[in-house]
């Protein structure tokens, strides 16, 4: 048996969930999910967040920081490398 995408994402939220870490780093946590499980990974955001749980999370999707994140801080590299 082989999981797809959004369910080894929801394994990798699961797991950080039962981690029984303080701090959680979540690396695009809803990558690969449909509209109705990334609302499920913005809800156990906030039961982390009521468990007092310290949640970074790394995204692109700029819907699940507005819905559920307390602060974002937005990273625009416009500066050219190799200079």
């Amino acid at each position: 048996m082989s999981l797809s995408g959004g369910q080894k994402q929801r394994v990798v939220v699961a797991a950080a969930m039962l981690s029984g870490k303080d701090l959680i780093v979540l690396d695009e946590p809803t990558s690969g999910l449909d509209h109705a499980h990334m609302q499920q990974v913005g809800q156990l955001l906030q039961q982390l967040k009521q468990a007092g749980k310290i949640v970074l999370v790394i995204t692109h999707d700029e819907e699940l920081a507005a819905d559920w994140c307390d602060r974002v801080i937005q990273w625009n590299d416009k500066e050219e490398r190799g200079r």
